[in-house]
């Protein structure tokens, strides 16, 4: 495809045309937009190889902007079913990560991605390992990043300037590698929590990465991050395990379609999710009592019969979709 526009442009330069210095920069400026789209980072690094971590490691083979995809994980199954998938190209053993990294360059004179796609509570132990083994001053090149959905503790206990948290408003309720999607952050939200040391050139590498993978970004203090995805996040998944917790096994039989989508959250892995909660404890703590003050208004609004109160209740929040 590249051949054929580069063919296109060439016949365009021996046409008559009245600006040929302006036909010339604009196919300038061609060549340097497919030189920032092609392999923006010459090596992937991904930190635990499940949905997340094998959704990224795809979408960025696919839409080519990395050229190989190293995997770490405790579990050696884990990454031979990465490979066997495709997801990854090569394990490296962690004692064996610096030398693997500087016999290729990695880090060093290339530019290179460890992505962090472990339970919250984990990242800054493996960021920390990853600081140690790597120094910046001999891989300068190295970028760090991770999917976590809690940024406070991250962001108070990782001091390496190479490292910018990210987090991809995407998932599902299923795990494993098994189920990654290269299409899983279209169209999707990831919010960047910089802090005033980020370096400027980090920042636009990390927007221009998870842009690359058709994901929309924005710019988030870690206190407001972790305040925001308390509401939207972490409380809905508490409401779904509540409701899944209710009813008996006589009325779990008779549990149409919206029960199964309000309940379908519960599935997510405990081992994550009792993380998550621990980490944002307070921020949830805040969105439940808001949560409950409204079912408050509602059980009285139930208890009066008051059926207009009700039906606005419902009619507003119909529309606020």
């Amino acid at each position: 495809m590249l051949t054929d526009q580069l063919k296109i442009r060439r016949r365009i330069w021996v046409c008559d045309s009245p600006w040929p210095e302006i036909l010339f920069l604009l196919d300038f400026s061609f060549l340097i937009l497919v030189f920032l789209m092609t392999w923006q980072y010459e090596h992937l690094l991904i930190f635990g190889v499940g949905l997340l971590g094998g959704s990224v490691a795809l979408a960025a083979k696919q839409r080519g902007l990395v050229r190989t995809v190293s995997g770490f994980d405790h579990r050696s199954e884990v990454l031979q079913a990465a490979q066997k998938l495709g997801i990854i190209d090569d394990v490296i053993a962690p004692r064996e990560l610096r030398t693997a990294l500087q016999h290729s360059n990695i880090g060093q004179n290339t530019p290179a991605l460890a992505i962090f796609c472990v339970p919250v509570h984990l990242i800054p132990e493996q960021v920390q390992f990853l600081s140690q083994r790597c120094p910046p001053d001999v891989f300068p090149m190295l970028n760090m990043t991770d999917v976590g959905s809690t940024k406070r503790n991250i962001d108070a206990t990782v001091t390496d300037t190479r490292f910018l948290g990210s987090h991809p408003i995407a998932g599902s309720e299923k795990s494993g590698c098994s189920h990654a999607d290269s299409r899983l952050f279209e169209n999707r939200l990831v919010i960047l929590t910089p802090r005033s040391e980020t370096p400027t050139d980090l920042r636009l590498r990390l927007h221009t990465f998870w842009q690359g993978l058709g994901a929309r970004t924005q710019e988030m203090p870690a206190s407001e991050h972790d305040a925001v995805l308390a509401v939207t996040s972490h409380l809905p998944h508490l409401i779904s395990v509540a409701l899944n917790a209710l009813p008996c096994q006589a009325e779990r039989m008779c549990a149409g379609t919206g029960f199964e989508s309000i309940t379908r959250l519960a599935a997510g892995h405990p081992d994550l999710w009792a993380a998550i909660l621990h980490e944002n404890a307070d921020n949830v703590l805040a969105a439940l009592a808001r949560f409950q003050g409204h079912l408050s208004d509602i059980t009285q609004l139930l208890k009066n019969q008051d059926c207009d109160a009700l039906r606005q209740i419902l009619s507003e929040q119909s529309i606020n979709m």
